[in-house]
């Protein structure tokens, strides 16, 4: 029994409250997603720049380089894929693809991370 025998509307108002959080969640796996997005574009900016200001006998091999942007390219399409499912996901497996699409996130961080320290520089020094 809710408080002052409201339940209908205690459960209406708990029910906006958790459309609302799954917005917001949706939301912020959305900017997490671009911001990993944004950041692989820096770092192929970066990239090049440093790859025009090198001499001939030191330069960067394009080689070395397209597997790591592809394979952000390839984390970043996985993560959009998951988190298509999360928006449309039912009430069941709401919480299972949470947490998948958050481990996707932080796979696809990971892979930027790791894909910035090996260009020389470490992702905070960008920030």
């Amino acid at each position: 029994m809710g408080v002052f025998n409201n339940d209908d509307q205690q459960d209406a108002r708990l029910d906006e409250l958790e459309r609302e959080m799954r917005r917001v969640v949706e939301e912020v796996q959305q900017l997490s997603i671009d911001l990993g997005v944004t950041r692989m574009e820096l770092l192929r900016a970066r990239i090049d720049l440093k790859a025009a200001t090198k001499t001939a006998d030191g330069a960067v091999q394009t080689s070395s380089i397209d597997p790591a942007i592809a394979a952000l390219n390839d984390s970043a399409s996985a993560t959009r894929a998951k988190l298509k499912e999360a928006k449309a996901s039912g009430e069941e497996q709401w919480d299972a693809i949470r947490k998948e699409v958050d481990q996707q996130l932080d796979d696809l961080k990971a892979s930027v991370d790791k894909a910035w320290n090996d260009s020389g520089e470490s992702a905070t020094d960008a920030k």
